[in-house]
């Protein structure tokens, strides 16, 4: 904690002394992201818990009113649902999805935080943070992007499509060897498959 304190405020003094830089961003969110894991450990999450047969219904209502565009109804019941299983990763991780259709960039990052807080181990919550990241901030939180979708590939190293996206992704950043690895990986285990030709 000592350590995080520390990096809090050099975090703190490099946004008071350049606020709209071109790492201002990444420093925000490197901010929030320490914010929910303190707010995390204050509660005493012990990771994530399994809905409730009621809020299961509930995020299935959420779902079906996504999908028919209604996303302000979506929100406010999964809002809902969070607020009554806070321990439950699949609800802030859907919750993220929502905030995100609606353009609550910040929000969504937050939310997808919460959701890789109380359960790291799911590599689905990783992704959606990562290609967040990686799609919503201009380039500005790639290297953030870049480790999330890691931590995604290395709790599930096959997922073919995560790892053309994180060679594209090193692409960008001109980081031509970690995409050549990347593009080779997708290769190895694809050779033959419909991410082939793009590699």
């Amino acid at each position: 904690v000592g350590r995080e304190d520390e990096a809090v405020r050099v975090l703190e003094q490099a946004l008071e002394r350049d606020p709209d830089g071109p790492a201002s961003a990444e420093v925000r969110g490197r901010l929030d992201r320490i914010a929910v894991e303190r707010a995390a450990r204050m509660l005493g999450m012990g990771g994530a818990e399994p809905l409730a047969a009621s809020m299961r219904r509930e995020l299935d209502r959420a779902a079906r009113e996504a999908a028919a565009d209604e996303w302000e109804d979506a929100q406010a019941r999964l809002e809902a649902v969070v607020a009554q299983a806070p321990r439950s990763a699949e609800a802030w991780a859907a919750l993220a999805d929502v905030l995100l259709a609606l353009g609550e960039v910040a929000e969504a990052e937050r939310a997808y935080g919460w959701a890789v807080v109380l359960e790291p181990d799911q590599p689905e919550w990783h992704a959606r943070l990562g290609l967040l990241l990686a799609e919503r901030y201009g380039g500005r939180r790639d290297r953030e992007a870049t480790d999330a979708l890691g931590r995604a590939l290395a709790l599930r190293p096959a997922w073919v499509e995560l790892q053309v996206r994180l060679g594209g992704l090193l692409q960008e950043q001109g980081d031509w060897q970690g995409a050549l690895e990347a593009y080779r990986g997708c290769l190895r285990m694809d050779p033959d498959g419909p991410h082939a030709a793009e590699v």
